[in-house]
């Protein structure tokens, strides 16, 4: 031991939901700013219809998974992201149970954009297991885990749990960013955030 003081990581918390555009982007933006800037960003669930029933859990197996035909995309000719006629699935719990379940085997940005793609380009149903298997797939992730983990609604407490300390803290729209202790909401510019955080570190 030296006595060298022991700096903190700056961690980060930031609220996103899938159906969201302006989290799309958001989440674009921070993809490197933790290894850029040396902190921790924890990618939190905020739900947009956090009364939308949440639909049963479907096949009693985890290979009887069928395609639910596409919608259509979601993209415009000038690129503009807007939500989905193709969205069958009001709730994004399902989902965002599914992304813990990928973050806790450090496969979060892997999934994320496994499914956005399929959501945002395809106009995929945000809540079907087919999308859900096919992005844990593609992360490179067990299907048969992520069908236990999902079964047995492992993360639907801390999902519910995690909306409602979004809206503890004041989260009243989103993308929202706890960066110290300060709260910022809405869409940032690549700039904003950095200026941010560095303010904090």
């Amino acid at each position: 031991m030296n006595g060298a003081p022991v700096t903190e990581t700056l961690q980060i918390n930031m609220w996103f939901d899938y159906t969201c555009p302006h989290s799309h982007s958001g989440l674009a933006l921070t993809k490197d700013l933790s290894q850029q800037l040396g902190c921790v960003i924890n990618y939190l669930p905020y739900l947009l219809r956090p009364f939308a029933p949440i639909p049963d859990f479907g096949p009693s197996n985890p290979s009887n998974i069928t395609q639910i035909p596409m919608g259509q995309p979601l993209k415009s000719g000038t690129e503009t992201l807007v939500e989905p006629f193709s969205n069958r699935t009001l709730s994004t719990v399902l989902v965002h149970e599914a992304t813990a379940f990928a973050t806790t085997h450090m496969r979060f940005f892997e999934f994320y954009e496994a499914i956005s793609r399929e959501y945002w380009d395809y106009g995929a149903d945000i809540g079907s297991l087919y999308l859900i298997r096919k992005a844990t797939l593609q992360a490179g992730l067990s299907w048969e885990s992520m069908w236990e983990t999902l079964s047995r609604s492992s993360f639907r407490n801390w999902v519910l749990e995690q909306h409602e300390q979004a809206i503890i803290q004041g989260v009243k729209t989103i993308p929202a960013y706890l960066i110290g202790s300060n709260l910022w909401q809405g869409t940032l510019t690549r700039f904003d955030l950095e200026s941010a955080i560095k303010q904090a570190l």
